[in-house]
């Protein structure tokens, strides 16, 4: 029997310029890779061989991280169902000059563990939790792992939401064997970098100005991306806040030779809009016109209120455990 904390993960990160933004803070689709990558040795080690990432709950972006500074990430399995895996991730940075540590991001997320046809395998080892922090984060994903099935059943993806008189831009890439983890399938980390890039190009052509990651909705991932796939990648304005902007993104690939394409993702990623000193800076306001646009921001704004109670959780989280925000 393994305890939760014995599948404990901790990658160790220092930040280079090449990892940061035109602010120089660590790129949010830098940060999403790594923290995919230790996710996924965390769960390739508990269930004993290859896995993909099935979904990502959320992704919260709450300090940022400077070149210089320091990055732990750390990745447990909280749960176990016969071939999933759930895992909470967290970030801490340190300053190595002062040797303050903050909390900078946190996700949860599920795995799959596969065989080498990509086949869903039973994981045979066991888990339980053996503290009362244990229990309380098993329970926490037990309950995550039951919604998600529910949510699941019969899901299939959306286009991005498009609304009249915000931007929108499709760009393509090609798959290539650099952007393999296990086998010849496209990591989860290539995928959110490269998602990222093309939401923040949107973002930061709506907002004239720099933008930063802040958070990014579930993502569910449908269908695997093969080396040698063409991406296509489809972005849309989807909701204006005060200093944040939402964008839509849908993620499509197909096989040059069969010519059939499957969406295989879609999500919304937040992006705050930021000055040159580092605080946020209003962007361009936007009132929706027609009844569809209206009902699309309707909905927008359902998304960004459950998401900044969900923020709250994770915040009062991290400070009862003593950490800085």
């Amino acid at each position: 029997m393994t305890c939760i904390s014995e599948t404990r993960l901790v990658t160790l990160h220092s930040v280079q310029p090449r990892h940061t933004n035109p602010l120089g803070t660590l790129h949010g689709g830098v940060m999403m890779g790594w923290m995919t990558t230790t996710a996924a040795m965390a769960a390739s080690r508990f269930s004993r061989g290859p896995v993909v990432l099935g979904t990502i709950d959320d992704v919260f972006f709450v300090n940022p991280v400077r070149v210089g500074e320091l990055v732990e990430i750390e990745a447990q399995v909280v749960y176990r169902g016969t071939s999933t895996m759930d895992l909470v991730v967290d970030v801490i940075s340190e300053d190595p000059k002062l040797g303050e540590k903050r909390v900078t991001t946190h996700a949860t997320m599920a795995y799959i563990a596969v065989d080498d046809m990509l086949r869903p395998r039973r994981i045979t080892a066991s888990l339980e939790s053996c503290t009362a922090e244990e229990d309380q984060l098993y329970r926490e994903a037990g309950e995550r792992y039951a919604g998600r099935k529910r949510l699941l059943k019969g899901l299939k993806p959306e286009p991005p939401m498009r609304l009249k008189g915000l931007p929108t831009i499709t760009t393509y890439r090609l798959v290539h064997p650099d952007d393999a983890y296990f086998g010849n399938w496209m990591s989860a980390a290539s995928l959110l970098k490269t998602m990222d890039d093309v939401g923040g190009m949107l973002a930061l052509t709506y907002a004239r100005g720099v933008v930063v990651t802040g958070a990014v909705d579930r993502i569910v991932f449908h269908e695997p991306i093969y080396v040698g796939e063409i991406l296509k990648l489809e972005a849309a304005v989807s909701y204006v806040g005060r200093t944040s902007i939402e964008v839509s993104i849908s993620v499509e690939a197909s096989n040059p030779a069969r010519g059939a394409a499957r969406t295989t993702c879609t999500s919304y990623f937040t992006f705050i809009h930021l000055g040159g000193d580092g605080r946020p800076r209003p962007v361009p306001s936007f009132k929706p016109k027609t009844p569809r646009d209206l009902e699309e921001w309707r909905r927008a704004e359902e998304r960004r209120r459950a998401r900044l109670e969900r923020l709250k959780r994770f915040r009062e989280r991290i400070l009862s455990r003593g950490y800085k925000l």
